[in-house]
């Protein structure tokens, strides 16, 4: 498959179709047995893993939030601190954190870290 620069692919099949696995190989959750996957002709092996995951963004079907803040799990990852008025791109913020703020715990939602 080939993507070309600055567009948006969304992967969508039956269960048991690939999906997964293809965004598990984009993230380097485990390499490919044969072949290789490449972003601008470079093999993914020879990016730094953290980078690489920090430019991959993953909208789950079944969404896990871990046990603690909304920001917490919105910034899961970032290897820098956030404040409340910071702004995730891409992320809508519903009425529901409008009126309770990114500090509004998860507990029983999600799970422990």
């Amino acid at each position: 498959m080939t993507v070309n620069p600055k567009c948006k692919v969304a992967l969508v099949g039956e269960a048991g179709c690939g999906k997964s696995s293809c965004m598990a190989l984009l993230q380097r959750l485990y390499d490919p047995d044969h072949g290789s996957i490449r972003l601008d002709g470079v093999d993914l092996r020879e990016y730094n893993v953290n980078a690489l995951r920090s430019r991959v963004v993953i909208v789950d079907q079944k969404p896990v939030l871990f046990a603690t803040s909304v920001r917490e799990n919105i910034t899961y990852g970032l290897q820098h601190d956030v404040s409340d008025t910071w702004t995730v791109p891409g992320v809508f913020l519903s009425m529901f954190l409008k009126v309770y703020g990114l500090g509004f715990r998860v507990w029983g939602l999600g799970f422990r870290v």
